[in-house]
C-alpha cells in the first residue's frame, strides 16, 4: 500500500485542532483571554487522539516494508528527534527572549529534553506537547519488538488490541479503589488502544482473507471506547462542563475519526487533495512541535498591542506554521536524511546476508 498524501493532510487537520484548542480554551485557563473572546474550542484536544489512530496504521504500513528491527528503529528515530531537537532548540529560545509566566526554562534543562525522556528526572518539559512524543515512541518500540520482522499474525493482534482496551474499561470500573499512580499507567494504555485501532484499519485494508475478525476486533473497540470514555484521565478543567455531562462523547467522536479514515481510504474524501491542505499536512509535525508556547507569546503580545483576541489568535498560529513550514523545508528533510543515512550504514546484516536498506 502506498502512502497516502491524505494520511499527512488528516495529520495536519489533528495539529490545527490541537493549536485552536491551546490558543483558545487552554490559553483562558492558564493566562485569561479578554470578555471579547466568545469562541472556544474545548474538544480541540481530541486531534491527539487521532494522531495516534493515524500513528498505528502508519507504523504497520512501515513494519510491512522494512527487513529488520534495525531498519524499523533507525527510521522512528531518524523521523522523531531531528524535528523535535529543533522544535526544543526554537521553543527555548522564544521563551529565553519573550519570558512567558510559568514556562521558563534553564539551558541546562532544556538540554536535558534532548533526550525526550527528561520526565522520568523530573526535569520539566520545553514546551507541553512532549508527553504525547514520549506515548508515541514507547509505541513504537513496543511495535518494533513484536511485528519485525516476522508479521504479527492476526488473532494475536486483535487479542492484544482488544486487551488494551478492556484496560481504561476495568480502570473506569475500579478507579475508586486504585491508587492514583495507576491513573498514568492506564492514560498510557488508552492511547495505546487508540493505536491499536490504528493498526486494525491497515490490517483489515491490508489482510483481505482476515477481514471479519478484524471489523469484528475494530467494532468492539469502538463499543468499549464509547462505553469507557476516560475523562477522568484527563485534568478536569480542560473539559466544557457541559460536555463533562456527556460521557461517551469523546468515543463517539474517535469513531467518526475511524469512519472518517474509511472513507478516505476509498477515495472518497477528494476534498482532502486541495493545495493548502497538503500543505498544513507537510508541515504538521513541526507545528505541533513549536505551536503552544510561542504562540502563547504572541496572543499575549496582541494583547499588549490592543489586538483582538480573534486577530490575536490568527497572528499566532500564522507565526507558528511559518515556523514550522522552515523547519520543514530549510531543514527537516535534510536532517532526517543525514541521520537515516548514518544509521543505516552502520546496519547489521539481516538473515540472509543482505543489509537494511531505506525504503519508501
Amino acid at each position: 500500500m502506498k502512502r497516502l498524501v491524505e494520511l499527512d493532510v488528516c495529520r495536519g487537520l489533528a495539529a490545527f485542532s490541537v493549536l485552536l484548542f491551546h490558543y483558545t480554551t487552554r490559553y483562558n485557563q492558564l493566562y485569561g483571554h479578554s470578555s471579547a473572546m466568545g469562541v472556544y474550542f474545548p474538544l480541540g484536544y481530541l486531534g491527539v487522539d487521532f494522531f495516534f489512530i493515524l500513528s498505528g496504521f502508519v507504523i504497520f504500513m512501515t513494519v510491512d516494508k522494512v527487513k529488520s528491527r534495525y531498519e524499523f528503529f533507525s527510521k522512528r528515530l531518524a523521523r522523531i528527534f531531528p524535528a523535535y531537537w529543533m522544535g526544543v532548540l526554537v521553543t527555548f529560545v522564544a521563551v529565553t527572549l519573550l519570558p512567558l509566566p510559568g514556562r521558563s526554562d534553564t539551558a541546562i534543562q532544556a538540554l536535558a529534553n534532548l533526550i525526550l525522556y527528561h520526565v522520568a528526572f523530573k526535569i520539566p518539559s520545553v514546551d507541553g506537547v512532549y508527553w504525547s512524543l514520549q506515548l508515541e515512541v514507547a509505541l513504537y518500540v513496543i511495535a518494533g519488538l513484536i511485528a519485525v520482522p516476522k508479521r504479527l499474525e492476526t488473532k494475536y493482534l486483535c487479542v492484544g488490541a482488544i486487551a488494551s482496551g478492556l484496560v481504561p474499561l476495568a480502570y473506569r470500573v475500579l478507579e475508586h479503589k486504585l491508587p492514583h499512580a495507576a491513573g498514568s499507567a492506564v492514560h498510557f494504555e488508552s492511547f495505546g488502544a487508540l493505536f491499536a485501532v490504528g493498526a486494525l484499519i491497515y490490517s483489515y485494508k491490508k489482510r483481505t482473507d482476515d477481514r471479519k475478525m478484524l471489523m469484528n476486533t475494530l467494532i468492539a473497540m469502538l463499543v468499549l471506547a464509547v462505553i469507557a470514555e476516560p475523562t477522568t484521565l484527563m485534568p478536569a478543567a480542560w473539559y466544557d462542563p457541559v460536555l463533562l455531562h456527556v460521557r461517551p462523547l469523546r468515543g463517539v467522536l474517535e469513531a467518526g475519526f475511524v469512519g472518517m479514515f474509511f472513507l478516505m481510504l476509498d477515495g472518497r474524501m477528494a476534498w482532502m487533495s486541495a493545495r493548502p491542505l497538503v500543505f498544513l499536512g507537510a508541515v504538521s509535525y513541526p507545528l505541533y512541535l513549536v505551536h503552544q508556547n510561542i504562540g502563547y507569546i504572541v496572543i499575549q503580545h496582541g494583547y499588549k498591542l490592543g489586538l483582538h483576541p480573534y486577530l490575536s489568535i490568527a497572528l499566532a498560529a500564522a507565526v507558528s506554521i511559518a515556523i514550522a513550514a522552515a523547519m520543514t523545508f530549510l531543514y527537516e528533510a535534510k536532517a532526517r536524511k543525514i541521520m537515516l543515512d548514518f544509521l543505516l550504514k552502520r546496519a547489521p546484516a539481516v538473515p540472509g546476508g543482505v543489509p537494511a536498506t531505506e525504503t519508501t
